[in-house]
């Protein structure tokens, strides 16, 4: 459970022991996380509705009560410890309490994999390529999370307080943006919501770094935000429905593969820019995120086109009678 792990982590006395513990609250929020997108995809299932984006927008609405809550737990000069063990018992409370709702696949009998949907994630291009979307809207997220502020301090004059807002305008129009996730899905599709959302978050980024006014920082940070909104949920349900079976379940793996790939973009991301900073200037580094944001467009497109040739593969070897063996 992540609640003993947290007031774990603040009972920390050194720093070995710290870094063992946050390797393993690492490992177990990112096991949370797959099966937290493995539920949302089956959930997605049996409503029949695009709702991958609710999910994310309750993860984005979660990221700015942690924050604010830390905000909060400063000023009132609470130590670590104790705010640690405030959010563990409010996160195990609110787990323990939902566990009972939680969709999981109840399959009597699973049949064997057959045809591409079968064989092993690493092994097929699509999952790459949906990888690749989330690892770039993923690098983006996360050198927004870790440069924006220093950002508006030190390009825009802004003060340390005012700057750190700028992640929280991200955050609430990527969770807005989210809440309207299924209405737009159901009118342009996955791919376009992608590609466009490229396009978006790709500009808002760039003109957050190019404009020179304060106020045209926070509007392009508050941009990308939009634009970033629906790559980690729609590449999750596109993974899920990569590895459905005949059965209406499966998914499972190809979730984890590219969730796996999404998390090393938030490893990769930061430091990332750092580096470039170091070499060149802060507002370059992050104007090479907005380029990686484009990215995701030419990403998606690949992956439709490899997506539709697996499918016209397995239509082929239904109709021939040829099954593709076991992994």
């Amino acid at each position: 459970m992540p609640g003993p792990r947290c007031f774990r982590l603040g009972l920390a006395r050194s720093p070995t022991t710290l870094g063992l513990l946050l390797i393993v609250l690492g490992a177990m929020v990112g096991v949370m996380d797959v099966a937290m997108n493995v539920a949302g995809v089956t959930a997605t299932r049996r409503t029949g509705r695009a709702i991958m984006p609710l999910f994310h927008a309750a993860f984005s609405v979660g990221t700015l009560a942690g924050s604010v809550g830390a905000a909060v737990a400063a000023g009132q000069g609470l130590a670590p410890t104790g705010h640690f063990v405030i959010v563990a018992v409010i996160c195990g409370g609110v787990t323990v309490g939902i566990a009972r709702w939680i969709p999981v696949e109840e399959l009597l009998k699973v049949p064997a994999r057959n045809g591409r949907a079968g064989r092993a994630p690493f092994r097929r291009p699509v999952l790459w390529l949906l990888g690749g979307v989330a690892l770039c809207a993923s690098m983006a997220e996360g050198a927004t999370a870790d440069w924006s502020a220093l950002f508006g301090v030190q390009e825009r004059g802004l003060s340390e307080a005012t700057g750190a807002l700028i992640y929280a305008c991200f955050s609430i129009t990527m969770a807005c943006t989210r809440l309207c996730g299924e209405v737009i899905q159901r009118r342009w599709g996955a791919p376009k919501m992608l590609i466009g959302g490229a396009v978006i978050g790709g500009l808002g980024l760039a003109s957050a770094v190019i404009a020179p006014s304060p106020a045209l920082t926070f509007a392009g940070f508050a941009v990308a935000g939009v634009g970033l909104a629906y790559a980690s949920p729609v590449v999750m349900e596109l993974s899920g429905a990569a590895g459905r079976r005949a059965d209406g379940g499966g998914g499972e793996r190809e979730v984890a593969f590219a969730t796996t790939i999404a998390y090393s973009g938030f490893l990769l991301g930061p430091p990332m820019v750092g580096g470039i900073a170091e070499l060149t200037s802060l507002p370059v580094a992050l104007g090479a995120v907005a380029v990686l944001v484009l990215l995701i467009g030419p990403l998606t497109l690949a992956a439709g086109t490899f997506r539709r040739r697996e499918l016209s593969s397995a239509k082929e070897s239904t109709s021939s009678g040829t099954v593709y063996p076991s992994p």
